[in-house]
């Protein structure tokens, strides 16, 4: 009932950044104005959510159902559509992406919830914390859901136990092989990257705001005789024990990012042998969407060079606002390829990374004494980091126990480096410590956040 694809539920997902007859899933700051929107109208489905929205969504209702549930996080996301535990990219001579019949890809991030519950339909030992992914990803008997999945289950390799523990399990374990399709439509492996899926599975800690890991839940330590043993219980091959370590090695680091502004990629080659090696690099930026999806080339560089035996070489590749700005979508993401061939051998050797923009955050002061039904105001500031001019600007504010969502909207033109402040009042409605979350966007820059922790008194107090 949480996405609306098979029945009258909730929310209808859309991930091609087209938002309009909606609201833009980066808008949204809590649950309660996605399920008021679809009570009211009737049960009409609500436009637009991604996977957090419909991870919130549904962990606020199966807390209101008394269901202990939290949110789930899990960074480099594997969507494993035929479980062979393998995504498969493929790329021309050139790096040009090329199609594939499957939808395999790895998101930058994804989330889902895990609940607390009894099976008793499966046999002992498998009670406790359950999967349950609402984004609508696949059919799971004909219907777009996932589990409830015992964490257990995954862990352990326990992939014939209900429901969908082979598309989970490959959510946390699967390897990243990327190929190079020649002219002739021959393909040659040039990558496999078998820590890359399941890192920093995160949670919010009860004792606050920080992250909590439980990725040691999921899966046992990268490379350890568990995980060995796991991967053979669930009749996979792992591919660590038969990867080779070549002599040649790329890895690719980067200064702090942050949009709007230039920066530097660094591309290490690394010549492991005992003999000197003639070289030609290409390195391509493209930027991407949060679950993988390919966008827009914003940037190349070919060099060629020769690396002395047992040695290492750097090539810089100078990142431009103006090289990636009107390509990002409002996930900020850009990915890195970097394609490396040894001339005369035929050894080539492939490496990915995905980069992060930062953005800076909104600042947020709360003025007035918090006491229930006493007006308190909130100054939202925002000072434009980008080196163009942004318009329709629009700032959302929601908190649970102080207001329900409000939009101001900011001056028509918001010009580089200009600081612009809004005021909001409301009166909060309970007692105890809350949090005002603010979102703003703009036509050229998408899910700015800020927030403020408010501890409100009792009237009487």
């Amino acid at each position: 009932m949480i996405n609306a694809n098979d029945d009258k539920g909730v929310l209808l997902g859309r991930w091609s950044g087209d938002y309009s007859g909606g609201t833009s899933p980066t808008r949204w700051t809590g649950s309660v104005p996605v399920l008021r929107q679809w009570s009211r109208s009737g049960m009409e489905r609500v436009r637009y959510g991604q996977c957090w929205v419909f991870t919130g969504v549904a962990c606020t209702v199966l807390r209101c159902l008394g269901i202990p549930t939290r949110c789930i996080t899990n960074y480099s996301s594997a969507h494993d559509t035929d479980g062979n535990l393998q995504v498969d990219r493929y790329y021309s001579e050139t790096l040009e992406s090329l199609p594939d019949k499957r939808d395999d890809m790895i998101w930058n991030y994804h989330c889902w919830v895990e609940s607390w519950m009894a099976r008793r339909d499966l046999p002992a030992g498998f009670d406790g914390w359950q999967v349950l992914d609402p984004t609508p990803q696949e059919r799971s008997d004909g219907i777009y859901c996932c589990g409830p999945c015992p964490v257990k289950a995954i862990k352990e390799g326990n992939i014939d136990l209900k429901y969908d523990a082979p598309f989970i399990f490959a959510e946390v374990n699967a390897d990243l092989v990327c190929w190079i399709v020649d002219k002739k439509g021959s393909r040659s492996q040039t990558a496999l990257q078998c820590h890359q899926v399941g890192r920093s599975i995160s949670t919010k800690s009860v004792h606050g705001d920080k992250r909590e890991d439980v990725t040691q839940h999921y899966k046992y330590p990268e490379g350890s005789a568990m995980e060995r043993e796991v991967y053979a219980k669930a009749g996979l091959k792992n591919s660590v024990l038969n990867s080779i370590e070549k002599s040649l090695q790329i890895g690719i680091k980067h200064v702090q990012a942050v949009n709007g502004s230039d920066f530097d990629i660094y591309v290490e080659v690394s010549n492991k042998s005992f003999e000197d090696k003639d070289i030609g690099l290409t390195i391509v930026a493209k930027t991407v969407t949060y679950n993988g999806i390919q966008l827009q080339e914003c940037h190349r560089k070919t060099s060629a060079f020769s690396v002395k035996a047992s040695n290492a070489k750097k090539e810089v590749l100078r990142l431009k606002y103006e090289h990636y700005g009107q390509h990002l979508s409002e996930h900020h993401l850009i990915r890195i390829t970097a394609l490396l061939e040894q001339k005369g051998r035929g050894e080539v050797i492939l490496h990915e990374r995905n980069i992060s923009l930062s953005t800076p955050q909104l600042a947020v002061k709360i003025i007035g004494e918090p006491v229930v039904s006493r007006k308190l105001t909130a100054q939202i500031t925002f000072v434009n980091p980008l080196p163009i001019t942004l318009s329709e600007g629009v700032f959302t504010i929601e908190g649970a126990g102080l207001t329900d969502m409000q939009e101001i909207q900011s001056p028509k033109e918001i010009k580089p480096g200009q600081e612009v402040t809004v005021s909001v009042s409301f009166k909060p409605t309970k007692p105890g410590l809350r949090k005002l979350l603010v979102d703003f966007d703009t036509n050229k820059l998408r899910d700015v956040k800020g927030c403020a922790s408010v501890i409100v008194r009792g009237k009487n107090m």
